[in-house]
């Protein structure tokens, strides 16, 4: 799960269980990984882990200042919904089965971080009959899509903060 830290200012985090249907947050990090995402940017700005809850973001995201949160919930397979903490909060669900939901998580962050990161949440669906047995299948169309996505987001973030090494 976490892995040392490194400095860098942006942090992509898959979150789910390492099985079953809920493994897609972590599953489509590995995919932007191997798609090598993090070569579109200057070396260290981009660092990518993997969590199995939400709670495992106060140490994944100290210090950093825009975060990018991966995760799967039930919809249409494939498609990536991008998510604040107010959306979040107005879910009965939470969209979460980690005990503390991302929205939870992700309040707390601001509320004991100063400063705290910029937050983006990438919802991306799964079929809810999959559950914690099967797999979740990801398909390189949508990879591409949140590639881009993030891509997006970051250029954008970046140009309106001013993330280091960015000229």
């Amino acid at each position: 799960c976490a892995r040392p830290m490194m400095a860098a200012p942006i942090r992509i985090v898959g979150i789910g269980l390492p099985h079953g249907g809920d493994r897609a947050g972590w599953k489509y990090v590995e995919a932007l990984q191997h798609c090598r995402l993090q070569d579109r940017f200057p070396a260290g700005m981009i660092s990518t882990h993997q969590s199995p809850t939400p709670v495992h973001l106060f140490e994944l995201l100290a210090g950093c200042q825009h975060a990018i949160i991966i995760d799967a919930i039930p919809g249409t397979v494939g498609q990536i919904t991008c998510l604040d903490i107010a959306d979040l909060e107005n879910q009965a669900d939470h969209y979460s089965v980690h005990g503390i939901g991302v929205a939870e998580a992700l309040d707390l962050l601001n509320t004991l971080m100063d400063p705290a990161p910029q937050s983006t949440i990438l919802a991306i669906g799964i079929d809810p009959a999959q559950g914690e047995t099967s797999d979740t299948e990801i398909d390189q169309a949508t990879v591409s899509r949140l590639a881009e996505l993030i891509e997006q987001r970051i250029w954008h973030s970046s140009n309106r903060s001013r993330v280091t090494g960015v000229s």
